[in-house]
């Protein structure tokens, strides 16, 4: 078992890395260069390329492999500008040439565009491009990929899982799967959110944050989608390799260095003892970094202040790891095609382990709540 892990702009955390690099596949993130990316990094300065580029190679020393990160959604049809085409194809020769082994692409187009110019360099199909189920992954494959990060929406969908890990095994193509970053179980709005933040992250044109706070709304009300969304415990590991998934991508990029590690020792020992959502990248609050939320009176929400009251918006559930233990029995045992043709206040499993797994902070849930509904009516109206 091995994980693709992530570099957050510190030079400090590839020593950490190499260390331990008979657990890790690759590294993975991107310098400030002339493309862009599936996600903007937030208040942060991105590498240049320069000296990312002798990180790269200092991995390489160490044959540790790096991936670098293309993974944009959507770029207003300019991949078939044919001068845009040149340039792309430029960088990534200039990519390949400086021993970067992979690179994260979401668009077809330049997938295959990629392996048509520069077909000895490996390709990894991001999960921007939302493979969750077996015909799907066959037309990914088909483009002769080399790997594929699947659906979050599969992590609870055994029969598929196992039917597409058969699969790739055949095409000699390797699957990943994302660990710990949570998101709603069957998530409508998450193309949606891939197309913003990719929006964001060509032309910093500001998405709101709206995917992102309707979803930690629901988190705030419903204990039971807490349970139900997209994420694999580090105890919970084993059963996924049972179904030959050897491979898992580890988040985030924008956390410190000190979390990385953390997280990375939890999944390589394959226990956690502590709350859950502290090694859950967009969960965690574990150094306190975000402040206890306040009510906000609705006149606060000035559209290009947002990013200003985010404090306020954000929700942390308190999650004891361990009452989670063998909680995936439910699906593997009785619903192995996972539960996206099943109500929740009909089957009520997630309501039952909730209630022994997680502590409610009603209070602060309600704060939060509040303050992303008026946020959001703020969003949705014509007013200035």
């Amino acid at each position: 078992m091995k994980f693709e892990v992530p570099f957050n702009n510190d030079p400090e955390i590839i020593d950490y890395y190499v260390e331990r690099k008979e657990h890790i596949h690759f590294v993975y993130w991107k310098a400030d260069d002339w493309f862009s990316s599936g996600r903007k990094m937030e208040n942060k300065e991105i590498i240049s390329l320069d000296e990312l580029i002798k990180l790269i190679q200092k991995l390489k020393g160490e044959w540790i492999s790096f991936n670098y990160v293309l993974n944009w959604k959507t770029s207003n049809n300019e991949e078939f500008d044919l001068d845009f085409r040149k340039k792309y194809v430029d960088f990534v020769r200039f990519l390949k040439n400086s021993w970067v082994d992979v690179v994260s692409i979401s668009n077809p187009v330049l997938i295959e565009l990629i392996k048509n110019e520069i077909p000895d360099i490996k390709i990894f199909a991001s999960v921007i491009l939302d493979v969750k189920n077996l015909v799907e992954l066959k037309q990914v494959i088909d483009l002769w990929v080399d790997y594929v990060c699947l659906s979050k929406s599969l992590l609870k969908n055994f029969n598929a899982l196992w039917k597409m890990a058969k699969y790739a095994k055949s095409r000699n193509v390797e699957l990943f799967l994302i660990a710990n970053d949570p998101c709603l179980s069957q998530c409508v709005m998450s193309s949606y959110h891939y197309d913003t933040i990719s929006s964001k992250s060509i032309w910093a044109r500001s998405e709101r944050s709206y995917p992102k706070m309707r979803c930690t709304e629901i988190f705030s009300s419903s204990d039971s989608s807490i349970i139900s969304s997209t994420f694999i415990r580090p105890e919970d590991l084993e059963i996924y390799e049972y179904i030959w998934f050897n491979n898992f991508k580890l988040t985030d990029r924008e956390h410190t260095t000190e979390w990385n590690i953390k997280a990375f020792d939890s999944y390589i020992n394959r226990r956690y003892e502590w709350k859950l959502a502290d090694i859950m990248w967009n969960w965690s609050n574990r150094w306190k970094k975000y402040k206890k939320p306040i009510k906000l009176n609705s006149r606060k929400f000035n559209l290009d202040a947002i990013k200003d009251l985010k404090d306020n918006m954000r929700f942390v559930p308190y999650i004891d790891n361990r009452k989670l233990d063998n909680y995936l029995d439910f699906w593997l045992k009785y619903r192995k095609d996972g539960c996206a043709n099943e109500l929740c206040e009909e089957c009520l499993y997630c309501e039952k382990i909730w209630k022994r797994a997680i502590k409610r902070n009603v209070e602060e849930r309600s704060i939060v709540s509040s303050n992303i509904q008026k946020c959001i009516n703020k969003i949705c109206s014509i007013d200035s």
